[in-house]
């Protein structure tokens, strides 16, 4: 990555040129954590560190989309994984999102106050993931607000309904890119449950390899959702992935947002 444009030119003198090296400062590489130089960077050579809005702070992804998802705004909010996985556990801490001013032990990101969550994973191999064997944990739950899901893989979210996602009321999810996979529901939806107004519009990415005991195991549409999916396919992998109901078409939101969490990258 080059550093910072130094060629200056008199105005009187200037004349259009295309910039070359020489018109760059150097700037020197961060350190990684790894300690090694000869050899490509991954994820795994970079601390778990939030980038906001290209700021470098100590917190981690985590905590910094806590901090801002809890706030009552309508935020724009921009995950950018890098490669990271988030891990989450059953309980309270460090999960995203308020329910009547608390956090739900069994959500980890909650999006119910309007705001836009864009998740994306430019360097591959990021995720969301749910550790846990005994309780249930379920991903992502929008019933107010949009989540947009271009990168990263949502994988061992454990519901009734819903195992990764659960989507109602004024609640939009759109999946253009990555994956939902391995995730089960006791009931419907392993993989997605839209009901009650929920939307979901799917133009790419894949849902595979999950489960519900019922119905839907990749997706399950119940009373009053919406589903549109558009150049993709839901391949069954389980005799319970039975049910697909999509009925009208929502609008798909995405915009700029003025809140980048970003995992460091090179």
């Amino acid at each position: 990555e080059r550093g910072e444009l130094t060629c200056t030119l008199e105005e009187e003198a200037a004349q259009p040129h295309e910039h070359t090296d020489a018109c760059y400062e150097e700037q020197e590489a961060p350190a990684q954590p790894c300690g090694l130089e000869e050899h490509t960077h991954t994820s795994a050579c970079y601390e778990n560190k939030a980038v906001i809005n290209n700021e470098v702070t100590d917190k981690t992804l985590q905590e910094a989309l806590k901090e801002i998802l809890n706030k009552a705004e309508d935020d724009e909010i921009t995950l950018i994984l890098n490669g990271q996985v988030l891990d989450y556990g059953y309980g309270t801490g460090n999960h995203a999102g308020l329910n009547e001013g608390k956090e739900r032990a069994d959500v980890a990101i909650l999006v119910n106050g309007g705001q836009t969550l864009t998740i994306e994973d430019t360097i591959g191999g990021g995720g969301i993931h749910g550790n846990t064997s005994d309780k249930n944990l379920r991903i992502i739950m929008v019933t107010n607000g949009t989540v947009n899901l271009n990168g990263g893989t949502l994988s061992g979210g454990k519901a009734q309904g819903g195992g990764a996602v659960y989507v109602s009321g004024n609640g939009t999810l759109n999946m253009s890119g990555g994956s939902i996979k391995q995730n089960t529901a006791a009931e419907n939806g392993g993989a997605v449950l839209v009901e009650k107004g929920g939307k979901f519009e799917m133009s790419g990415g894949s849902i595979e390899q999950n489960t519900a005991a019922q119905h839907g195991g990749g997706v399950y549409v119940g009373e009053n959702g919406q589903f549109t999916m558009s150049g993709c396919s839901i391949p069954a992998t389980a005799p319970t992935s039975k049910t697909l109901m999509a009925r009208t078409s929502p609008s798909a939101r995405a915009a700029a947002s003025p809140w980048a969490l970003t995992a460091p990258s090179t």
